[in-house]
């Protein structure tokens, strides 16, 4: 489509408008997300340093920092196996569907090697052929995830979107949109000023590629109307642009250079205003003092939404009159209320671009709970039990003294320190100047108290034993006990990236399909395909799985059993399923050597032996050896004359 110059200002007001109208809807929400974020950082909220007062312990045990990363660290080994597996797949349909010129050439070739084929058979060869180019698919997708010069990997990218989920309760994922690859290189031009020729850095477009990336809560700004981001009418996202941005958007076909241009001529310093969340957040920074740094920057505000045939035309897209009166997804980008930026959804089949990670869904919204928020009051009564613990171990830590100060002689120092003279003016003073009381002591009271609130911590988020501290007792001296708490464990682990697929592997990977079939120019990659996640079901799976095979080892080392057992195969599975490289293992040809060369020293070894006791009985080590070696014939005869007669 194609952008116009007219009426954009419009429209742009309105649009400006819905903004404004859900960014105060979210402003409840930010105070939540900023109460979460000092919770982690190990920071008091200011109501709470001011109920602490002077002279008492502020000590804050960042319990949730360690929830949480252990939390997201153990999501992401399950999501990105070690061993580069996906957490994902592709495959065929049913009934597969390949482009009409594909099938009549699968069906030519089928007829010219078997004239007499029937429709079963030219099922088998399409759902052949399509499974081969599912795997051509999945490869390329694969490779459109790895991390390139100017994109972080989609692993990454996941890292942050599992931390923002449960930092805030929301992560969002953006992806996939189309973008062109650009490199600079060096050519010569003609200088404008001197037309002389000269080098000069030119910029080269390159292939299209899928655009993916990570967003920030702060910048998201959904329809807050709903509970669902499936039922949203709209999406906001904010960005931080400085001039520099600005102009290389201007460069761009789908944006309106001369409309952003104008723009930042009527705005030279900059537009963008630091908001409430924004100057909260700088004074969680260890550089409190300076205020957000926007001198010289602009806001520009992104949405993706549904918008009318007559209000697009108004933004600026040429629509049909009988068009008018229908609904399009569009994306629209505007500085304030001007309008530099409105095309239709580029992707057909995953038009919102964003997908949203949840640790805990709050049905009655947009956003869901984060960790920190259903560990809170446990962490703050942790907290309050420490800094009690502290202070009454400072108070108690040595006597309470008291002084009578008309017993001292005047102007005298009170302060107490080893070997210190305290005049008095008689010996009667010395008697009635101090006294001193010893207070009792609550500390196995306090450290109680905190093994409690650590342990309701623990049951609502992860069990310590998951994180590498803790004391399971008696369960985890077996391993069959071990293996019950892990399989315990992995419940909510399992239901956490169960989460995870559901709300941004599915939908994702998904999208990543439909853009190459969209946009992707080899046609052997693409088909009718499905999306399938796998991160909770095969890979929490196999990690019990490993399990089983550990104990299955410990139990064929019985001798009842090692000649039931085939070895090789046993050893293989192990390593499979611990991530190990299977290359470790000796191939059949090296195990017969390794035999063979532990045969030859065994056999030195004897002969070293037959030899010293042959001349420690003054015997022919020679004749010994050969005795030795006649005996060893005649048995390995008997042995086989044995097995004949059997």
């Amino acid at each position: 489509m194609e952008i116009q110059a007219d009426k954009v200002e419009n429209i742009g007001e309105i649009l400006l408008s819905e903004f404004q109208t859900v960014e105060k809807l979210r402003q409840p929400f930010e105070d939540l997300w900023l109460k979460d974020l000092r919770q982690y950082k190990g920071q008091y909220d200011p109501e709470v340093l001011a109920n602490i007062g002077t002279n008492r312990s502020t000590v804050n045990i960042r319990q949730t920092k360690i929830k949480v990363d252990s939390i997201s660290s153990k999501c992401l080994d399950l999501l990105f196996p070690a061993t580069g597996e996906a957490n994902w797949d592709i495959g065929t349909t049913p009934i597969p569907k390949l482009a009409p010129h594909i099938e009549q050439k699968l069906r030519q070739d089928l007829v010219a090697r078997i004239p007499d084929a029937d429709e079963e058979d030219f099922n088998a060869v399409l759902k052949e052929h399509a499974k081969i180019t599912s795997e051509k698919m999945r490869k390329e997708i694969k490779d459109q995830l790895v991390e390139k010069p100017g994109r972080i990997s989609y692993r990454e990218t996941a890292k942050r979107v599992i931390r923002s989920g449960l930092k805030y309760g929301t992560g969002i994922l953006k992806g996939p949109l189309v973008t062109v690859e650009e490199r600079k290189s060096w050519g010569l031009g003609e200088d404008q000023e001197t037309g002389q020729k000269k080098w000069m850095m030119e910029r080269v477009e390159g292939e299209i590629t899928p655009f993916y990336e990570f967003v920030q809560i702060w910048d998201f700004y959904p329809d807050m109307s709903v509970a669902d981001l499936k039922n949203c009418s709209f999406v906001w996202q904010a960005h931080i642009k400085d001039q520099a941005d600005l102009l290389e958007l201007a460069m761009r076909k789908d944006f309106k250079g001369d409309k952003i241009r104008q723009y930042i001529k009527e705005n030279p310093k900059g537009s963008a205003v630091a908001k409430n969340h924004e100057q909260q957040l700088r004074m969680m920074s260890e550089d409190a003092s300076q205020s957000p740094q926007l001198e010289g920057k602009f806001r520009v505000m992104e949405r993706w939404g549904f918008l009318t045939g007559v209000q697009l035309k108004d933004a600026g897209i040429s629509i049909n009159p009988e068009n008018e009166i229908e609904v399009f997804y569009s994306n629209i980008w505007i500085l304030d209320n001007v309008v530099i930026k409105a095309v239709l959804a580029p992707v057909k089949g995953a038009e919102m671009p964003y997908h949203l990670f949840y640790f805990d869904k709050d049905e009655t919204c947009i956003f869901g709970d984060s960790l920190p928020t259903i560990i809170r009051d446990p962490v703050k009564a942790y907290n309050a039990a420490t800094r009690g613990m502290l202070d009454h171990a400072a108070i108690t830590a040595g006597p309470q003294i008291s002084y009578n100060a008309s017993a001292l002689r005047a102007g005298t120092d009170i302060e107490i320190y080893p070997f210190k003279l305290w005049p008095f003016e008689d010996t009667d003073d010395m008697d009635k100047a101090f006294k001193v009381w010893d207070l009792s002591n609550h500390m196995s009271e306090y450290v109680a108290l905190t093994q409690f609130f650590r342990d309701v911590i623990d049951e609502l988020s992860t069990p310590r034993f998951m994180q590498g501290q803790g004391d399971v007792g008696g369960a985890g001296d077996t391993a069959h006990g071990l293996s019950m708490l892990m399989g315990a464990a992995n419940v909510n682990l399992k239901e956490i990236i169960k989460t995870y697929d559901d709300g941004i592997t599915q939908p994702f990977i998904s999208g990543m399909y439909h853009w190459n079939m969209q946009f992707n120019k080899k046609e052997e990659i693409k088909g009718d395909f499905d999306v399938v996640a796998l991160g909770s079901s095969s890979l929490i799976a196999k990690e019990l799985y490993a399990d089983k095979l550990m104990n299955a080892a410990k139990v064929t080392d019985s001798p009842r059993f090692q000649p039931k057992i085939k070895d090789d195969m046993l050893l293989k599975e192990v390593f499979k399923a611990l991530e190990l490289n299977a290359d470790l293992i000796r191939t059949e040809e090296e195990q017969a050597e390794w035999d063979k060369k532990q045969m030859i020293m065994q056999a030195e070894a004897n002969i070293t032996v037959l030899m010293a006791e042959a001349e420690k009985r003054g015997l022919d080590p020679g004749m010994m050896i050969q005795n030795l070696m006649a005996q060893s014939v005649a048995q390995m005869n008997a042995a086989q004359g044995q097995e004949v007669v059997a």
